[in-house]
């Protein structure tokens, strides 16, 4: 409360909620939290749409974007973790190419050496990146991944919004998309005789049902809420011509939210801060290795479009052949 100085928050142990991210390497899920992804993808749909131009009256979203502004060092730290350090030796990385990377992981030493040199996957580091620094369209969890999530059976919260900004529409939908990917590759590490099929297709069915989700009932909020944005006005052009660009709009953020999900498996395979689920014995660096370059190198081949990408489904079925 600006007024009060109130901060009120509220107790999630309390209603018996965990972190998400620390159920994936115990295989936690299919009965405990089926509705990850549904819950998720209305939160995503339900913030994007409601402070953005086609809701809000240019003056609000002005004002909404003058109060998020001074975030600018947390939003500096996003772009130099994710659009920068991985693409080069940068200090911070974990991912070193020395001795023992050479001796248990070679290919994942190839795999690096190959994106880093890619010039599509370069360039659309570059493209996300303007866009990222760029585009105040909407306001973004900003760091909307399976650490961010608490839930039990009936509900589901995102927390930890220290990253929030105004940004782009790909932000957060690519954020979840890829850290949910990124799981699916951690499965092999607690694998036993195929017992975590089951869960890998758990956590694909919960991706498909968030993207499907958001889609849905974002257009559905665009085409029946009563608001004030005018960014697409109906004083001009016809029915036909607005439902024909709202395809294309929703096709751009789908276009750049899963490049995003690219960037994401790069960033967690290479970078500063990896995915937990991986976190296993030092004494099994080259299992751990040998799945984190299987991330990394659909990352890489979603980015320099080897990997079709058309639709949630597409990626999906994509992704089990790199398992």
């Amino acid at each position: 409360d600006n007024e009060a100085y109130l901060f009120v928050m509220e107790d999630l142990n309390r209603s018996n909620m965990v972190v998400f991210r620390g159920q994936i390497a115990k295989g936690i899920g299919i009965k405990q939290y089926p509705n990850i992804g549904k819950h998720v993808g209305l939160m995503v749909a339900n913030m994007l749409f409601k402070t953005s131009d086609l809701y809000l009256k240019v003056t609000d979203k002005w004002n909404n974007l003058k109060s998020f502004c001074d975030n600018n060092e947390m939003v500096g730290i996003t772009e130099q973790v994710i659009f920068e350090e991985p693409y080069f030796e940068a200090k911070n990385n974990r991912y070193k190419e020395n001795d023992e990377y050479k001796k248990l992981c070679p290919q994942m030493v190839e795999t690096v050496n190959k994106l880093r040199k890619d010039s599509k996957v370069i360039t659309n580091v570059y493209n996300l990146r303007r866009k990222f620094r760029n585009l105040h369209q909407v306001l973004c969890h900003g760091d909307l991944h399976t650490g961010s999530i608490m839930c039990n059976t009936d509900r589901t919260v995102e927390i930890d919004s220290e990253f929030s900004y105004y940004g782009p529409f790909y932000v957060d939908v690519g954020l979840f998309i890829g850290n949910m990917l990124l799981s699916c590759f951690s499965q092999e590490l607690y694998d036993k005789d195929g017992d975590r099929k089951d869960y890998i297709n758990y956590l694909c069915q919960q991706t498909i049902t968030f993207y499907n989700t958001f889609y849905e009932n974002f257009i559905n909020l665009w085409n029946t809420e009563k608001c004030d944005g005018n960014l697409i006005p109906k004083t001009i052009g016809s029915d036909d011509i607005r439902k024909e660009y709202q395809t294309q709009f929703m096709n751009e953020i789908w276009n750049d939210a899963i490049k995003f999900a690219g960037l994401i498996l790069i960033r967690r395979t290479l970078g500063i801060a990896d995915g937990p689920e991986f976190r296993i014995d030092k004494e099994r660096n080259k299992d751990r290795w040998c799945a984190e370059e299987k991330a990394c190198r659909f990352g890489m081949e979603i980015l320099n479009d080897t990997v079709k990408t058309d639709s949630i489904q597409s990626v999906i079925d994509a992704l089990k052949t790199y398992l």
